[in-house]
């Protein structure tokens, strides 16, 4: 984020006791104050009505602010960043945000710094709050008109300047460490906890002194090379007591330690490093951003509310009109199904008819090929009756199929040699001749033949009397 000075906004800075407190545009000197709640964890009703108390004297407070998070709250590491596209640099870094301090990534509310230089590589300051911590200080700047809040680690706040600087921020009972190189935050740490102070005995001094000696050491040794000396911002109780032992630690690498005097808090140095970045349109590092969200590229996310009352009543309209197609032909099919009931008996009769019709159909035709089929039967059976036909079939023009019963075997044969005589009659075959069990008794029988031709003159004689 670039601040810029046409924007009005509040600095505020908190640690776990007390915060600081600098309007923009306003008060020319930081306020500071003492704080019974922490604004992370603490209801955040109870947290608001706290903070507009103790910011009352500002007056009104803008929309826009920088707040500095206790450096205690957040959890910093150092990574290593291999050779890559840029593009994908940010995915890596989260990536490693999750592994680092174990959260998934929704509960991820991370800030990166990235490190660049042909002696040191590529390295990266990450620095990580709970989500539910940025959520909660979230909540409470709502409640105090802020809309438009940017959080950073407070220590960040007064990164130094220069190409290879470390400054260490002592207070009554903390000791943050920042390191800039390349004139980029590449190095953030707290060594000293709540209940530890700088000016302790010389068993708290040499464990804050050996913390610090380990921290240094971890940058690569380019850095170190042309670090030529450590500033110590301290308040007036701890200053001496830092400044002594911190340069006790490093005479032996030739790196100076001095000392630039705080008549008030570190939350106010913070506050006026805050403001000088802004004078200089400076990029605030390490700025405490939630995960993003994945928005599907199909939703309503980003539509308009014209837009969405455009299509609640395109797909209103889409519904009523299926609706009334299928009302209007539910109804038109009910009425054809009346329609059908009150004719279903009458065009029953008629199929009948039909069906009967067509079996029958080969009798009432007046064809010369049907006329000269039945021609051909009648002459082939005797005239005195000795065979008679009890059931004949006629399919198409030319086919016939004729069942019946002889008086006797022989009256049988010479009725079936008449046929096989008679011109026309081709493919004559006999299904059945069964003759019964006392001699002479009747002949059943049942043959079919095809016909193809004119029936001539009569070719048996008439059976004997």
């Amino acid at each position: 984020m670039t601040l810029t000075r046409r924007t009005a906004m509040l600095v505020l800075v908190f640690d776990d006791e007390s915060l600081a407190a600098l309007l923009v545009n306003g008060r020319t000197e930081p306020l500071t104050a003492p704080l019974a709640v922490n604004p992370l964890t603490d209801d955040p009703a109870l947290v608001a009505q706290e903070l507009r108390d103790r910011l009352r004297p500002l007056g009104h407070l803008p929309h826009r602010a920088i707040v500095g998070v206790p450096l205690g709250r957040v959890m910093i590491s150092n990574v290593t960043v291999p050779d890559m596209p840029a593009e994908d640099v940010a995915s890596y870094l989260r990536l490693q945000a999750e592994k680092e301090f174990l959260l998934p990534p929704e509960e991820l509310v991370l800030g990166t710094s990235l490190v660049s230089g042909e002696d040191t590589g590529r390295r990266a300051v990450l620095a990580c709050l709970p989500s539910q911590q940025y959520a909660n200080l979230e909540r409470v700047l709502r409640l105090l008109g802020i809309r438009h809040p940017v959080l950073v680690p407070a220590a960040a706040l007064a990164a130094p300047a220069g190409h290879a600087s470390v400054r260490l921020l002592a207070g009554r009972r903390t000791l943050d460490f920042v390191a800039v190189s390349g004139g980029v935050l590449a190095g953030l740490r707290r060594l000293g906890g709540r209940g530890e102070t700088a000016d302790t005995v010389s068993g708290g001094a040499a464990g804050m002194a050996s913390d610090l000696r380990i921290t240094l050491r971890q940058f690569p040794a380019a850095f170190r090379a042309v670090l030529g000396s450590i500033e110590v911002v301290a308040e007036r109780e701890v200053g001496e007591a830092v400044t002594r032992w911190a340069g006790e630690t490093f005479a032996e690498d030739g790196i100076e330690v001095r000392r630039t005097p705080l008549d008030g808090s570190i939350q106010a140095f913070c506050c006026e490093q805050a403001l000088d970045r802004r004078e200089a349109a400076a990029e605030l590092p390490l700025v405490l951003r939630p995960a993003p969200r994945v928005r599907r590229r199909f939703g309503l996310a980003g539509w308009r509310r014209r837009h969405v009352a455009a299509a609640a009543a395109a797909l209103l309209a889409a519904v009523l009109g299926v609706g009334y197609l299928a009302f209007r032909q539910r109804h038109r099919l009910a009425r054809l199904r009346g329609e059908w009931e009150a004719i279903e008996p009458r065009a029953a009769a008629v199929r009948e008819i039909i069906e009967t019709a067509k079996d029958r159909q080969p009798w009432f035709s007046d064809r010369a090929e049907t006329l000269d089929l039945l021609k051909a039967i009648t002459l082939a059976f005797p005239e005195r009756g000795s065979v008679w036909a009890t059931r004949i079939e006629l399919s198409g023009r030319r086919n016939a199929i004729v069942a019946g019963n002889a008086a006797s075997r022989d009256a049988w044969l010479q009725m079936l040699e008449a046929l096989r005589q008679t011109p026309g009659i081709r493919d004559l075959r006999v299904a059945q001749a069964r003759e019964g069990s006392d001699r002479g008794s009747t002949v059943t029988f049942a043959l079919s033949f095809t016909y193809d031709g004119t029936a001539g003159r009569r070719a048996v004689p008439e059976a004997a009397e």
